[in-house]
């Protein structure tokens, strides 16, 4: 079954008119800007940001809920197919150095991934 890989984003206007993002699903993914347009690009930013962390931590990628009306933040292509390729590899219980055999790459290369 495939993942989506877009997440809904909460924004919130503050008091100094900056616009504050949350990602109900991702916690740890916050970030503001000055207007709407700003915002939500560094939104994408920061979910990338707050994924790799996910990845860092070995910890299991959150699925998006449904948007509800709100705004989603897609990931780009490559870093959506990094987060497959991860979510594939613990699904299966790879670690990297079984896929870097499969594939005859380095274990490095599959790190770099």
């Amino acid at each position: 079954m495939t993942q989506t890989m877009a997440w809904p984003v909460e924004l919130a206007r503050q008091e100094d008119g900056s616009i504050f993002v949350s990602f109900s699903d991702i916690p740890e993914a916050l970030t503001e800007g000055e207007n709407e347009s700003q915002t939500l690009a560094q939104a994408r930013d920061c979910l990338i940001a707050a994924l790799g962390g996910y990845i860092g931590a070995r910890r299991d990628i959150p699925k998006p809920s449904a948007a509800r009306g709100r705004p989603m933040i897609a990931l780009p292509a490559l870093a959506a197919a990094k987060i497959a390729l991860y979510n594939a590899m613990r699904a299966d219980g790879m670690g990297n150095t079984a896929l870097a055999t499969r594939l005859g790459v380095s274990e490095g290369a599959v790190r770099r991934l």
